[in-house]
């Protein structure tokens, strides 16, 4: 089974403090968009996450990311979000037996 592994952000990594930045952003803007219940902000904010997030994780066994982003549920890919942050986090795609 494909497990996605998100890479989290090394607060010591030259680069860091933008990626962290561009982190929060989209999660504020995520937010505010939820509390104003405005459908196409939430939609903007989640392709914020999106961008943050995609690019730093990799699957365990070489099958393309998009392929098990296809596989994954919503608190799958919070889990994945949450790992930004911390320790590395590696999430199994929903299969018939979770």
């Amino acid at each position: 089974m494909t497990k996605l592994i998100v890479k989290p952000i090394d607060m010591e990594e030259a680069g860091s403090y933008r990626a962290r930045s561009h982190l929060f952003e989209a999660v504020a803007a995520l937010d505010q968009a939820q509390a104003s219940k405005a459908g196409g902000s939430i939609i903007t904010a989640m392709r914020a996450l999106e961008k943050v997030i995609v690019p730093r994780l990799r699957t365990d066994d070489g099958t393309p990311v998009e392929d098990a982003l296809d596989q994954l549920s919503a608190n799958q890919f919070d889990a994945l979000l949450a790992g930004v942050l911390g320790p590395s986090e590696t999430v199994p795609p929903v299969t018939a037996s979770s």
